[in-house]
């Protein structure tokens, strides 16, 4: 690729604001390339492994399939660029694996509130005086929370009924996630201030995440993550400084 169509993808991507995205695919490859294995792991992986591999990790029935996955996915039809993305894939995996091998439990316990997820109902007013008529008419129930939302809400969860997420913790205000991480199922909490509002919280369900082989992929790949961000950011600012130099 020349420099010319080098600089158009550049500007293209930063258009559409996927500079970002791009730099993490980039930081990602090299940092997998580089990462050195634990000398427990198998490092050399056979092609019908690496390919037996892929074909699980992508939930797919036989190799038929895989070739219908490659040719939709616009991965070279060679042979040896899929069994270079297959072994990529396993080396990755593997990686991940590592990573949580030995502190599984302690990183559970760590990001838990990213792990765990909670709907609840939710309605914000101005008034003090409003949102207390409004919280025993609930408690009451006088009324139902989401046509109370829906017709007093001062906010966007008005055109829900009051209902947010399913979302993790981390998601809320801190004065609204330090409520829901303790509350139980249905439990209503008396008006609060969280900046200029007054708000009114029901938490409806709560999805508590286990540790298991799900969870540690999604906490290896946090972890992965973590590792690959400052390659990224390293990356596009070399990418930034090499097109505004020319």
């Amino acid at each position: 690729m020349n420099n010319q169509n080098s600089d158009s993808i550049i500007r293209l991507l930063a258009m559409g604001n996927l500079l970002g995205s791009f730099a993490s695919v980039q930081a990602e490859l090299r940092y997998v390339s580089e990462c050195k294995l634990n000398k427990s792991t198998k490092n050399n992986i056979s092609d019908k492994d690496a390919l037996e591999g892929l074909i699980k990790e992508l939930n797919l029935k036989d190799k038929e399939s895989l070739k219908n996955w490659q040719q939709t996915n616009l991965l070279s039809s060679d042979k040896g660029t899929l069994l270079e993305y297959a072994k990529y894939r396993y080396k990755r995996r593997n990686i991940i694996a590592e990573l949580v091998e030995n502190n599984a439990e302690a990183l559970f316990l760590r990001y838990k509130d990213r792990l765990d997820r909670v709907l609840y109902s939710f309605l914000r007013v101005s008034d003090e005086n409003l949102a207390y008529h409004l919280y025993y008419s609930i408690e009451s129930e006088e009324v139902e929370f989401g046509e109370v939302a829906a017709k007093y809400s001062e906010g966007p969860e008005s055109k829900t009924q009051g209902i947010l997420g399913p979302c993790d913790l981390t998601v809320p205000h801190p004065d609204i996630s330090s409520r829901l991480r303790t509350a139980s199922p249905k439990q209503l909490f008396q008006p609060f201030q969280v900046d200029e509002w007054f708000v009114i919280l029901r938490l409806e369900y709560r999805f508590d995440s286990e540790l298991n082989e799900s969870t540690k992929q999604v906490l290896g790949k946090m972890l992965l993550n973590s590792k690959v961000r400052p390659i990224s950011e390293s990356i596009t600012k070399e990418m930034m400084k090499g097109f505004l130099e020319k």
